[in-house]
């Protein structure tokens, strides 16, 4: 594994790998957990923890490596530095006090997982698309469960309606139709993150992209096309 296998090429176009290490090993966070932080490097794969200095520096939760992250960590597996972030993904926190949450990092392209059963909503589309674009990533609006659907042509239309300019394309994860389109996103080197709401099939595209069963799948509801928060954390895959 090297550098530009886990995204440097499309990260760090003006920026030089041997300057900004100063000794220490490039990585890249694949998962974010409150006490540890998993690390991709080209010289292994490892958890980490954060250095003493670093914590003490860090002036708010954004201040923290978030999945998709570049680091710097040194010999004792521990992360020194956080390199600035090209683009990065965020939500409102919960509660009552107005916080943002950072979701990933340095994303590329950003796959919005729409399923064309019960749940589908327009408007949900259109609050995904801001929050990408605000956050420097491209979207691309992906119409899952397409064999649910009898009226494909007149579901793209409403979406294109709203989305000018945004690729669209129609799916089904489940039964692996129609993925083949996606593959050009994911050359070496390009980072895509899956956005959506639960029971859309988020874990089955996964599996289907990395030909892999890496991410657990349910069953939705019937009623309501509901899923059951199968997915409980964020995590970087490679796909080479």
């Amino acid at each position: 594994m090297n550098l530009e296998q886990l995204g440097w090429s499309a990260y760090g176009a003006d920026l030089n790998p041997t300057d900004l290490s100063q000794g220490y090993t490039f990585g890249r966070v694949a998962c974010a957990l409150r006490d540890r932080t998993f690390i991709l490097t080209p010289t292994g794969n490892y958890w980490a923890t954060l250095t003493g200095n670093f914590r003490y520096h860090a002036q708010s939760p954004a201040d923290f490596p978030v999945v998709g992250d570049w680091v710097t960590v040194d010999e004792n597996a521990q992360i020194t530095t956080l390199l600035p972030r090209k683009s990065q993904l965020s939500r409102q926190a919960a509660g009552k006090v107005t916080q943002e949450q950072l979701l990933a990092a340095n994303i590329d392209t950003v796959f919005i997982l729409c399923g064309l059963d019960h749940d589908f909503n327009l408007r949900r589309i259109e609050r995904y698309l801001v929050t990408i674009w605000e956050s420097g990533a491209n979207p691309v609006i992906l119409l899952n469960k397409a064999d649910l659907c009898e009226a494909i042509g007149q579901v793209q239309a409403e979406v294109e309606n709203i989305a000018l300019g945004v690729p669209i394309y129609a799916l089904s994860a489940a039964y692996n139709t129609g993925i083949e389109k996606l593959l050009p996103y994911l050359n070496q080197g390009q980072t895509v993150a899956l956005l959506g709401f639960s029971g859309v099939g988020k874990s089955t595209l996964t599996n289907q992209l990395l030909g892999d069963n890496r991410q657990a799948v349910q069953t939705v509801r019937t009623d309501d096309s509901r899923g059951r928060h199968t997915t409980t954390q964020r995590e970087l895959f490679p796909h080479w």
